[in-house]
């Protein structure tokens, strides 16, 4: 046994993330989808550093106490 599992056990992807599987691939292989989400990430990476990003948090904060803040969110394979 490795790790508590039985080696002989067979794996398989649930349906959903299969299917996230074959979307990142399908828009990895699309130079302007590639780009589009690459521009993203760097927007987030720039922004989330930044002392505007905590005074944009601050200021939705007090004018919306009850809502959770809106900013950009990291990108990630699996969501």
């Amino acid at each position: 046994m490795v790790h508590g599992h039985d080696p002989l056990t067979v794996y398989v992807h649930c349906h959903a993330h299969h299917l996230n599987l074959i979307l990142v691939d399908t828009c990895k292989a699309v130079p302007e989808v590639r780009q589009f989400f690459g521009g993203l990430e760097e927007l987030y990476i720039f922004t989330s550093g930044s002392l505007m990003h905590q005074k944009w948090l601050a200021v939705q904060a007090r004018m919306y106490p009850d809502e959770p803040s809106r900013q950009l969110q990291c990108l990630s394979d699996t969501h």
